[in-house]
Formats: C-alpha cells, structure tokens, sequence
C-alpha cells in the first residue's frame, strides 16, 4: 500500500516537472510545436487525474480496512499455529486478521506461510485456544 502511494506521489511529482518543462520550452518554440506541446501537457493531465482518482481509491480501501479491524477480536493464541512455538518468545508476537478474527504468531515470517492457507492456520489456533487451560483465578 504505501509503495502505491510512493510511485503516485513520484509520478504526479514527474508530472508537474513536465508541466514547467512544456511552459519553458513554450516560450522559445514556433506555434507548431507550442501546439503539440499543448497536448503533451493534456494528455500528463488526463493521466494525473487517473493517478489522483487511484489514490482516492486506496484511501477508500484503507479506511475500509480500518473500521474492519476495529470489529476483529483476538483469538487469544498463545502458540503460533505455522511453527507451533510459543508467541511473544523471539520479541511480541505477531499479529494478523483473517474473518474477523487477530491470531498471534510467532514472527513476521510466519505470516507469509499463514496466507498461504490461512483457513486452515486459523482452525489450529482455535483448537489450541479451545484445548488450553485457563489461567487459575486468584483467591
């Protein structure tokens, strides 16, 4: 997401560098090339606002993804379901959201491997979370 928004922002920056360049070049040429010229700047507009309606776009992705994740709940794992190690053990524990729900993971690593099937990832984190003992309760 944020390279997308990296090559929009170098390519509107290009663009408006083509803008300045096709006004310089403007003054010291015949009324020919100003008008070939003319359509150059046209056609980096029309692909500027392209760029613009994307960007708009992904912003609209992005706020979508963020109200999602403020209905995910935390399964509570405390075994990364890919490499069945203890999560929060090699620093805090990795979290990522699939169908609503935050599972723990050991590292960032793992969360290549738990897209790849994470249907499949997220059933054994639930069936460990359903298997492990509650902590005992102070009296």
């Amino acid at each position: 997401m944020k390279s997308k928004v990296f090559v929009l922002t170098v390519v509107f920056a290009l663009s408006m560098t083509g803008f300045v360049f096709a006004g310089i070049m403007m003054e010291k040429t015949a009324p020919a090339d100003v008008a070939a010229g003319v359509a150059v700047a046209e056609d980096m507009g029309a692909a500027l606002e392209e760029g613009m309606a994307a960007m708009h776009e992904m912003g609209s992705e992005t706020e979508a993804a963020a109200a999602e994740a403020v209905t995910d709940v935390e399964v509570g794992n405390k075994i990364c379901p890919v490499s069945n190690e203890e999560t929060g053990k090699m620093g805090p524990a990795f979290k990522i959201a699939h169908k609503g729900k935050i599972y723990s993971l050991c590292c960032a690593a793992c969360a290549k491997d738990f897209m790849k099937d994470p249907d499949g990832y997220a059933k054994k984190a639930e069936e460990v979370v359903a298997v492990e003992p509650e902590p005992a309760m102070a009296e």
